[in-house]
């Protein structure tokens, strides 16, 4: 992943990750998982997972994937994270220059 950058912006970001596809989840996937948010707070960018299926889910949370990334940074879908992401960055949608109403 390179090293973390330091950042001094205001604006949540988040790095949305689609897990639909993941069958299943191990320790070494989950540590990895863990590393990666870490990594990414360096640089003020929030971990969100979206649709981890029933199995996966249920092995992120005992090992402690989803108290690392926290409860609020689950989402059911990848279409809701970028909503939640545009509704917690408005301005994001302007482009440079442009009036805010």
């Amino acid at each position: 992943m390179g090293e973390a950058v330091e950042s001094d912006r205001a604006t949540r970001v988040g790095a949305p990750v689609d897990c639909e596809q993941m069958a299943d989840l191990d320790t070494t996937g989950a540590e990895e998982i863990i590393s990666l948010k870490e990594k990414l707070a360096g640089a003020d960018v929030e971990l969100w997972l979206a649709r981890p299926p029933g199995d996966a889910l249920v092995t992120a949370e005992r090992a402690g994937v989803i108290s690392a990334i926290g409860e609020d940074n689950g989402r059911a879908t990848i279409r809701l994270a970028g909503q939640t992401f545009r509704a917690e960055n408005p301005g994001l949608d302007r482009r440079e220059g442009e009036d805010a109403s």
